[in-house]
């Protein structure tokens, strides 16, 4: 690994300095049940599946929570996905965006079909602290405001799908009065599981067929790894690589006001690749592509309104969809907007649940807009004031001269 300097070129960091060449993998005919013991006891999101000396696949920890029903004896060739590859010689730019466009948290650096390492958000987030222009940035710049939450007494089964549905991997834990006791995430889900696995040999890796009276408190860990909110990013990573932790809570008067993911600062990678237009990104959602055009017609219309006011950069989108029994589908929508001088968020609450979709949608990015003009507006009032402050400084001046 090259030496911690700060203001190194992004693009100049390679992805050859920080692959790991010690591959943990399984096989195409291992059934989900090993996979989840290799993973838990090699603290692994993502295991390689190899064939014949060649990547043949990629199985994905967060890919099978978000399975509502599958059968720890299935197969991993049931449960593979065709894995994004990278060169060895790509940057910390483009891996960055490559993590961040297909949600993996590692991904296995190939030659010719053959994996040659394993590259991961952790080493990604580790070689970022020699980028002094991110390192630098406060907290606030990235950090999800007003963060969801789960009290202590829920259950475990109850927040693991508020993470799916959401399709977020932590959870602040919050007291009856709203304070942060702990954090809740995806490795004290795998822990739970892995524990509960021998107790029903034919469960399911979504937890339907184990007990449910499991509560978040006696998972969670604690306590939990906060920050102060005039904190900056390069110790918002200094606590991730320490404590081998994919999110940091920001904590004010022992209240969760924010959170920071490896995925935020991957996001602010990414963000310096040179394009076009704004990236965007669109999860949780599982439609027809004829569904996606639209909602990009949506998203270019309010994009375009907002390019004259700010340079969007990043523009990140979750759908959750919600199933009333007997009925058609609800959803609602999350957003959150980087641009180079602040990030905004926008949420449809519960009051917000359309049945149509695009209506969602257009709600949310009409809010980003709104949000985006008063910004402008803010800015233009504060420099209206230091201008009035300045010419009347000036004739005071003149007067007394």
């Amino acid at each position: 690994m090259v030496g911690m300097a700060k203001n190194i070129d992004a693009e100049n960091i390679k992805v050859k300095e920080l692959m790991t060449k010690n591959i943990v993998a399984t096989a195409p005919e291992k059934q989900v049940s090993e996979i989840l013991g290799i993973m838990r006891k090699h603290d692994i999101h993502e295991l390689p599946v190899i064939e014949r000396n060649k990547l043949v696949g990629l199985v994905s920890y967060n890919h099978l929570i978000r399975r509502r029903k599958l059968a720890l004896t299935s197969h991993v060739k049931s449960v593979m996905v065709s894995p994004p590859t990278i060169s060895q010689n790509d940057s910390l730019i483009t891996i960055s965006d490559v993590l961040l466009t297909n949600g993996f948290r590692t991904v296995p650096v190939t030659e010719k079909k053959k994996i040659i390492g394993m590259v991961s958000r952790t080493d990604v987030i580790r070689a970022t602290k020699m980028i002094g222009e991110i390192t630098e940035m406060p907290v606030g710049r990235i950090m999800t405001s007003n963060p969801v939450c789960v009290r202590e007494n829920e259950g475990v089964i109850k927040a693991k799908d508020t993470m799916r549905d959401m399709g977020i991997r932590t959870l602040p834990v919050a007291d009856k009065n709203g304070n942060i006791i702990g954090a809740f995430g995806l490795k004290d889900i795998s822990s739970f599981f892995e524990a509960n696995r021998n107790k029903s040999s034919r469960g399911e890796v979504s937890g339907e067929r184990i007990p449910v009276n499991i509560e978040v408190k006696s998972v969670m860990h604690s306590p939990p790894i906060t920050v102060d909110p005039k904190a900056n990013i390069g110790t918002v990573i200094d606590l991730m690589t320490k404590h081998r932790i994919s999110s940091v809570i920001v904590e004010e008067k022992r209240k969760p006001i924010g959170i920071v993911t490896q995925a935020d600062i991957l996001g602010v990678l990414a963000g310096l690749k040179e394009r076009k237009g704004a990236y965007v990104q669109i999860t949780g959602l599982e439609e027809d592509p004829s569904v996606y055009n639209v909602m990009y017609e949506i998203i270019e219309k309010y994009l375009k309104k907002i390019n004259k006011m700010i340079t969007p950069q990043m523009l990140m989108l979750h759908v959750t969809t919600y199933h009333p029994k007997g009925k058609t589908a609800k959803y609602s929508v999350s957003a959150k907007l980087n641009t180079p001088r602040k990030l905004f968020v926008s949420k449809s609450g519960a009051q917000l649940h359309q049945w149509d979709l695009m209506k969602s949608l257009d709600e949310v990015m009409s809010h980003l807009e709104r949000m985006v003009r008063q910004e402008k507006k803010k800015e233009k009032d504060i420099r209206k004031r230091s201008s009035h402050k300045a010419r009347a400084g000036l004739k005071e001046e003149t007067k007394k001269r």
